[in-house]
């Protein structure tokens, strides 16, 4: 706890958190205050390496990343928070190093999207859910575009079921508008 009164002064961090999570738990920590760095870490070490749960808080965006590493890497479960002058946005699942890989929730609060399902290097790759207001698609990505077999709905009972290709409605589908006439 020989950091606690450290980690106090930023108010960017809720001290309930730390200590309702055993953040706090006895394990060697590190405040990382060193101007030259992009970010600030407060977190968990193992020979002078980021090991265990840990916060970075970028200091040039009002921005964080809480979550696992191991060997000063982020891996595992965690959790960017991005709020900075043109992007704010939230991903929390599976991370490996820099980059979103296999599950996770993206929520960008600009844009109104939120995307659950998998990912690969960041961007969305396999099954997934993406809602945008009041409309909705489900499906397959690969390299973060629409492909394969998918369903659209729109908010006036518009829908359609069908092949995609490259983030386009291509090949077989059936299109229902909302008086119901059937376009195939």
């Amino acid at each position: 706890k020989k950091y606690y009164q450290k980690i106090k002064q930023y108010d960017e961090i809720n001290e309930n958190f730390f200590l309702n999570n055993n953040f706090l738990d006895g394990t060697e920590y590190d405040v990382n205050l060193m101007p030259e760095r992009k970010y600030i870490y407060i977190g968990q070490k193992i020979n002078n390496s980021k090991n265990g749960y840990g916060l970075e808080i970028f200091k040039k965006s009002n921005s964080y990343y809480f979550g696992k590493f191991i060997n000063d890497r982020r891996f595992g479960l965690g959790k960017y928070v991005i709020n900075n002058h043109s992007e704010k946005y939230i991903y929390q699942g599976e991370i490996n190093d820099i980059y979103a890989k296999g599950y996770g929730i993206y929520i960008n609060y600009k844009t109104g999207v939120k995307y659950e399902g998998q990912w690969k290097n960041s961007m969305k790759d396999g099954i997934g859910i993406e809602k945008y207001n009041t409309n909705f698609y489900q499906g397959s990505f690969v390299n973060g575009k629409r492909n394969g077999i998918w369903e659209y709905f729109w908010e006036n009972n518009i829908f359609y079921f069908g092949e995609w290709k490259n983030n386009l409605m291509h090949g077989i589908g059936i299109y229902n508008f909302n008086d119901d006439s059937i376009y195939e």
